[in-house]
C-alpha cells in the first residue's frame, strides 16, 4: 500500500462511528473524494495532518460513553444517588446547530436506561437542575447563543444549569461570562 492509501484507511478507521445513527459509515472513497479538492502535491501532507489531528481530537462513541459514565458517577455533581439526581434534571435539547448535542443525549439516555430504568423523557418534570450537554466548547459562541435564547424565552426565574462537555478551550470563558450576564439580567 502507498502512504496515501494507508492514511485513507487510518482516517476511516478513526472516524468509523461518526454519526453512525444518521449517516452511512465513512469510506476511503469518501475521504479520497474530499482530499481531491486540494492540489495533488499537498494531498498527502494534508492527509497526514488530518490523520494526526483526528487521532488526537476525535471523540469516538465508546470514549464519549466512558466520559458520560464518569459524569453519571461524579459525586460532586450527583451526590450519593445518581438516579435520584438525574431523575430530577431537565436535559436541554436546544442546540441551534450541529448534531453533537442530540448524540450526547442519546448516549446518556442509554446510560440512564441501563442504570436507572429511566428515559430522558421521564426526567425533570419538576426540575431541580438543567443540563446542557455538548461534545466541546471552543469559542463558546454556540452554547452562549443557545443558553441566552433559552434564558430569555423558556427558563424559569431560578434555574441551576450544568454545562457538561468533554473538552473546552480557554477562549470560551468570555462567552461563559456573557451567559452569566444574560442570566442576571433576566
Amino acid at each position: 500500500m502507498t502512504e496515501r492509501s494507508d492514511l485513507l484507511v487510518s482516517i476511516v478507521e478513526t472516524i468509523a462511528d461518526y454519526r453512525e445513527a444518521d449517516l452511512d459509515p465513512p469510506s476511503t472513497e469518501h475521504v479520497d473524494r474530499w482530499i481531491r479538492q486540494f492540489d495533488e502535491d499537498v494531498q498527502v501532507p494534508v492527509l497526514r495532518e488530518m490523520d494526526h489531528v483526528l487521532k488526537q481530537t476525535y471523540f469516538s462513541r465508546s470514549e464519549t460513553s466512558r466520559f458520560l459514565e464518569r459524569v453519571f458517577k461524579t459525586k460532586k455533581l450527583v451526590g450519593d444517588d445518581p438516579c435520584a439526581f438525574f431523575g430530577g434534571v431537565c436535559f436541554l435539547d436546544i442546540q441551534g446547530g450541529g448534531a453533537s448535542q442530540q448524540e450526547m443525549l442519546e448516549l446518556f439516555n442509554q446510560l440512564l436506561r441501563n442504570n436507572c430504568g429511566l428515559e430522558l423523557s421521564d426526567c425533570g418534570d419538576d426540575p431541580h437542575a438543567f443540563v446542557y450537554m455538548d461534545d466541546a466548547i471552543f469559542t463558546g459562541n454556540r452554547v452562549r447563543r443557545d443558553l441566552e435564547e433559552w434564558i430569555a424565552n423558556e427558563a424559569p426565574a431560578n434555574a441551576n444549569v450544568h454545562v457538561v462537555v468533554i473538552a473546552t478551550h480557554e477562549g470560551s470563558y468570555y462567552h461563559r461570562n456573557k451567559v452569566y450576564e444574560a442570566a442576571k439580567a433576566a
